[in-house]
């Protein structure tokens, strides 16, 4: 073993250290808390969010027990996480024995998975009931039991969430997000 004076680095470091021995370096700690937070901010529960940050920094596909020992969770909550994770569509499993599992490493590629996910699972159904109401207040305005001002903002709300969910669309949505994506990263780099 070696010990490894700047504080940033691993601590101690074994070259015939395994990656199951393997434990985070000071930034990586602090990477994952960051992340966690951010995580919080999306939706995204803290454990499943430390859980996503361990795999996004991981070389190569780890095992459930190797994300437990890198998080300090159990392996069935690791399990639950890397299932929610999985469905989400940002965490792919590879190798059979044992299982083990990455993360997509393309910030923006795992935004719109996520994007597209959270759209399907909270705001289609808000979108749905929405739509009702407008049609519900479309008729009660034309019998007169909806007044103007409640029938327009009703209308100009259900447009909205529509303008929304096309947003969510071009944003989560697969191929047809590319041109989208594209144009936000060079956004981003126009920006930074």
């Amino acid at each position: 073993m070696r010990v490894v004076s700047n504080p940033w680095l691993k601590v101690v470091e074994s070259s015939r250290a395994s990656a199951q021995s393997r434990s985070l370096s000071v930034v990586e700690e602090q990477f994952v808390d960051n992340w966690a937070r951010l995580g919080l901010a999306f939706g995204m529960g803290e454990q499943t969010a430390r859980v996503h940050a361990v795999l996004y920094l991981a070389e190569d596909a780890i095992s459930v027990v190797q994300v437990a020992t890198l998080t300090g969770l159990s392996v069935p909550q690791c399990d639950a996480e890397l299932e929610r994770l999985h469905e989400c569509g940002v965490v792919y499993t590879a190798g059979h024995s044992p299982v083990c599992y990455e993360a997509e490493k393309d910030p923006w590629v795992f935004f719109a998975a996520v994007v597209r996910y959270r759209a399907g699972r909270e705001f289609a159904p808000i979108l749905a009931a929405v739509r009702s109401l407008q049609s519900v207040a479309t008729e009660a305005h034309a019998r007169g039991r909806l007044s103007e001002v409640s029938m327009q903002r009703i209308a100009t709300f259900s447009q909205f969430a529509d303008h929304t969910a096309k947003m969510f669309e071009a944003f989560g949505g697969g191929a047809a997000s590319r041109p989208v994506m594209s144009a936000a990263r060079m956004v981003a780099r126009f920006l930074g």
